[in-house]
């Protein structure tokens, strides 16, 4: 149950190394997670982008919107094999407050008010992201 509200909505990135399954192929997201498997960074998206259904840039809003994360050389170094879009309990991003049940026995009983909400989560083939290396994501929503 939440009892917050999500006006302040979407904010930070985070990723990890926890990803289950092969490296080079890992296991599908399931619908109960509720926070990485194992973080080992978050921040601040560096853009907000609104895009037109031909991927024109506009500055109103749409229902196609790119969120931008910038990792530069000593942040989110490892084996990277999972992300999730985030709405933080808190906005400094070293605060963390994960909501500790799922994918397996997943509670939704559990007041999550004051926790960091999960709202998409993906595993991918792992990036090996070193301590000389600048990554940008972009995830794009389409609503």
């Amino acid at each position: 149950h939440f009892k917050g509200d999500l006006t302040g909505g979407l904010k930070m990135l985070s990723v990890g190394t926890g990803a289950t399954g092969n490296l080079l192929s890992p296991d599908a997201p399931q619908a109960t997670q509720r926070m990485l498997n194992n973080e080992i960074g978050r921040k601040a998206f560096s853009s907000t982008t609104y895009r037109t259904a031909e991927g024109v840039a506009v500055s109103y809003r749409t229902n196609i919107v790119d969120y931008t994360t910038t990792f530069m050389e000593s942040e989110a170094v490892g084996a990277l094999n999972e992300m999730g879009l985030l709405v933080p309990a808190s906005p400094n991003p070293a605060t963390k407050n994960p909501i500790d049940n799922g994918p397996s026995g997943y509670d939704p009983s559990i007041d999550v008010d004051g926790k960091d909400l999960l709202v998409n989560y993906l595993t991918f083939p792992v990036i090996s992201k070193s301590a000389t290396m600048v990554l940008a994501i972009t995830w794009r929503l389409t609503f």
